[in-house]
């Protein structure tokens, strides 16, 4: 019986161990490809949005504080839809291409190009609902 135990304590720790592994990786593929400042950049995005429509609003800087802090929850959720999709050796590969300098270079400028691409989409949709209302 104890043998039993041993192995099942063994293998739940080697389980675990791996899972751990996957999360490290997959947290550090999230930082080298820029989905994490991605996110914030959203949310940045959002809450400034936010704000133009209700200036006056003092929950919103609140909510701003906590989402931020969440986006590790969030990226914890993601984990298992990694997971399904990308094995922990195409996840290192992975990293590996993101540190390469020419992908560095986009991956540090994608914040910027997403927060323009933004305004950019916000005004074209407003061209797009000018052009259906004068239809």
């Amino acid at each position: 019986m104890k043998k039993i135990i041993l192995s099942l304590l063994i293998s739940l720790s080697i389980f675990a161990q791996a899972e751990d592994e996957y999360t490290n990786t997959t947290f550090k593929f999230l930082e080298v490809s820029g989905s994490n400042e991605a996110q914030r950049t959203m949310l940045k995005q959002l809450f400034t949005q936010l704000q133009q429509m209700q200036p006056d609003n003092p929950l919103l800087k609140d909510l701003a504080d906590v989402m931020e802090k969440e986006l590790k929850n969030l990226n914890l959720q993601l984990i298992p839809v990694y997971k399904k999709y990308i094995s922990l050796e195409d996840m290192k590969a992975l990293i590996k291409v993101y540190q390469n300098p020419v992908l560095k270079k986009l991956v540090t400028k994608q914040p910027l190009i997403i927060k323009e691409s933004m305004q950019v989409g916000a005004v074209w949709g407003q061209q797009m609902a000018q052009k259906l209302l004068n239809k």
